[in-house]
């Protein structure tokens, strides 16, 4: 079944979080709170780190990078995890990203 085309985030790509987003700890996790919405969203103490890297200037590679050295992880496992999370955040509005790409079909 064919649902259209999907924008797919490349590991080049230097996503920024987007204004009107506020983050607060809590623990470990971290809550975001767009102030467009009713929704929040809790991100895990991993996620949670990537968020932290996504300044505009650092791309996902070299987060993810970051991520595996700092976790101790699979470098093509982070990258993978790292794609899937900022895929999520774009879709969910909360980051804006350049180093799109036309995906397969879904």
């Amino acid at each position: 079944m064919r649902l259209g085309r999907v924008l797919a985030v490349t590991p080049d790509a230097v996503p920024t979080r987007r204004e009107g987003v506020s983050a607060h700890s809590l623990d470990e996790d971290l809550v975001l709170y767009p102030d467009w919405g009713d929704q929040a969203f809790l991100l895990n103490a991993t996620a949670a780190r990537v968020w932290q890297l996504l300044d505009g200037r650092t791309s996902l590679l070299a987060a993810s990078t970051r991520i595996a050295d700092e976790y101790g992880v699979d470098p093509d496992e982070a990258l993978g995890d790292v794609l899937e999370l900022v895929e999520y955040l774009r879709d969910a509005g909360l980051i804006l990203t350049d180093g799109c790409v036309r995906g397969a079909e879904a």
